[in-house]
């Protein structure tokens, strides 16, 4: 191990870093706030940690432009992606959120990703996300106690759980990536759902093509999610698996309400994928 690898372990907290870099990396970007309510339970406390992190040059934290008062947006560096890759025993990249880019153009759709399963993130009685591992081909499973983890799998987990090209299903060409994945519960029952988030910037008939290559997969109730509402009044074809259509807006309003439209018009909650929807 390298000189600046053991001098940054022997400042972690090995308890909670590793997670909190992890969280970076299915994100891509993160507020202070956002940090705050998945791994703090006070701001103070919060950015103490992240300047330590920022210091030893595993996060990079910075404001978006022309944008007065935003929060600071925080990101792994090429140097924390190394160093989780290690404590992972994966590969780990970093994005180049706050450099321009190819990254930094994708950013508004990762935070849309990344407010809807925010709003899911509570200590409420009834439904409620599982933390979660990529656990391969098809598969997420709740993250082992103690085991570094995830409330949802962003693109970097999507990819190592669909994207697989030698494994995809028979008749599917293109690459079947979600813009997230995660577990719901209640009690004892979990369901994973996938999430399509639609910020308008493709057409419609291509969203349905997508969702033909989730029912050649089977298995998940797949969210669809747009951040305009008025697309929101799509009804995708029947393919014979279970699809929830909503907005953005509506689902920060009231997360777990029946603010999601299913395959039969019904209004329907999320915590709904638990039982059957027809």
């Amino acid at each position: 191990m390298t000189p600046w690898k053991t001098a940054a372990l022997r400042r972690m907290n090995l308890d909670r870093d590793p997670a909190l870099l992890l969280a970076l990396a299915e994100a891509g970007a993160l507020t202070t706030s956002q940090v705050t309510l998945l791994h703090f339970t006070s701001v103070a406390v919060c950015r103490r940690r992240l300047r330590v992190l920022r210091d030893l040059r595993l996060v990079t934290g910075w404001r978006p432009a022309n944008s007065r008062g935003a929060e600071t947006c925080w990101a792994l560096t090429e140097r924390g992606a190394r160093l989780l890759g290690e404590l992972l025993g994966e590969t780990v990249r970093a994005g180049a959120w706050g450099r321009g880019g190819a990254s930094a153009r994708a950013l508004p759709h990762r935070q849309a990703v990344t407010e809807f399963f925010m709003a899911l993130v509570g200590d409420g009685g009834g439904p409620r996300l599982t933390p979660v591992r990529a656990a391969g081909h098809h598969a997420i499973r709740a993250a082992a106690p103690g085991e570094a983890s995830t409330m949802w799998l962003g693109e970097r987990g999507c990819r190592t759980v669909f994207g697989d090209p030698a494994r995809r299903p028979l008749g599917v060409r293109a690459a079947l990536v979600p813009d997230g994945a995660a577990l719901l519960s209640v009690g004892e029952r979990s369901a994973p759902i996938a999430l399509e988030m639609d910020r308008g910037t493709e057409s419609l008939h291509v969203l349905g093509e997508k969702l033909a290559r989730y029912a050649s997969v089977g298995g998940l109730m797949v969210i669809v999610c747009f951040t305009d509402p008025a697309r929101a009044l799509w009804r995708p074809p029947d393919l014979g698996m279970d699809v929830l259509v909503g907005d953005l807006e509506s689902h920060v309003a009231e997360p777990w309400g029946p603010v999601w439209a299913g395959r039969d018009g019904r209004r329907l909650a999320l915590g709904d994928v638990l039982e059957p929807v027809g």
